[in-house]
């Protein structure tokens, strides 16, 4: 986001006596200045008319730019545990706006939340208005809010992905949860999640979840096709040279005594011409056997001729 981005820690003091102190609430919003206040009234209001305890600051300023940092990177894992170790409050919810002007001249504002509670993975919910009205993005906010506010450990699900071999990306409908082995809490219905690692095939799985239940994920990650960049090289180099192999056999000079020197080229060509056509073979080789294998046919120019061999890597 290019755009001035304002950072505002919006501390809510509305106390009820008779609310429990560990079911307390901070508020974190970040985004747009220019509509950061009425999404802030907005969040106060909800939170505020179902009794909940508002706690004031719930993060130092410090805690709140590692936390930005975080979400930067599309590191849920990182977000996560600065929240634990500097909130203020076992829960806490974290703010995202932004906001872009339509051709009618309305604006177009995305908003992602998150809920964040001791010992339990973020849930994330992300809508969007597109010609935003102020009624229009009241009816998103209390709707979001309801969906997060209203998730209880019995109401949201989870995901417990392992994948073969260990340590690949995971990225679930667009936000990064860490790397595998990971168990990720998320809200009901359909999610789509994206597995990556080196070497290996992008995967995508479509995963639907149920209230109160854990959906177990197995990914075998597969190796990814060998490139066929080298075959291609030696094909045509191999080509190039019994071309120029051609040229310089066909074009040598014959020792006729009418000139003082002349130009003897025949055994460079016989030598390029081979050399290439080993070249050639080779790749032809490898492209039919499909990679760059670490053992396999090696070809070279040397002085006074070419060499063809097999080397292997150790």
């Amino acid at each position: 986001m290019i755009r001035t981005l304002l950072i505002l820690l919006w501390s809510l003091v509305a106390w009820a006596p008779a609310a429990r102190a560990d079911a307390g609430v901070g508020v974190v919003v970040m985004g747009d200045a220019t509509i950061q206040p009425q999404l802030a009234a907005q969040f106060e209001d909800w939170l505020r008319h179902r009794g909940t305890v508002l706690v004031p600051s719930p993060l130092p300023a410090d805690a709140i730019n590692s936390l930005i940092d975080c979400f930067v990177v599309e590191d849920m894992t990182c977000a996560r545990k600065v929240v634990e170790q500097k909130s203020k409050t076992p829960q806490m919810v974290f703010v995202k706006v932004d906001l872009s002007d339509a051709k009618s001249g309305m604006r177009d504002v995305t908003i992602t939340a998150y809920w964040f509670e001791i010992g339990v993975d973020p849930v994330a919910v992300r809508r969007e208005c597109t010609s935003c009205t102020d009624a229009a993005m009241r009816i998103m906010t209390d709707n979001l809010m309801s969906l997060l506010a209203g998730k209880t450990r019995a109401e949201i699900g989870q995901i417990t992905l392992t994948t073969t071999p260990a340590g690949a990306r995971v990225v679930i409908d667009g936000t990064a949860v860490g790397l595998s082995p990971v168990t990720h809490s998320l809200s009901p219905g359909p999610h789509i999640v994206t597995i990556s690692s080196e070497g290996h095939a992008n995967e995508t799985r479509s995963v639907t979840i149920e209230r109160g239940e854990t959906a177990a994920v197995d990914v075998q990650l597969v190796r990814a096709a060998p490139t066929r960049r080298l075959p291609l090289i030696a094909l045509g180099l191999g080509g190039a040279m019994v071309l120029t192999g051609i040229v310089l056999y066909a074009t040598s000079e014959e020792d006729t005594g009418e000139k003082p020197e002349y130009r003897e080229t025949r055994a460079l060509g016989v030598t390029l011409g081979v050399v290439g056509l080993a070249a050639a073979g080779v790749g032809a080789y490898l492209l039919l056997r499909g990679g760059d294998p670490a053992e396999g046919p090696r070809v070279a120019i040397v002085p006074g001729g070419g060499f063809i061999g097999w080397g292997t890597q150790f």
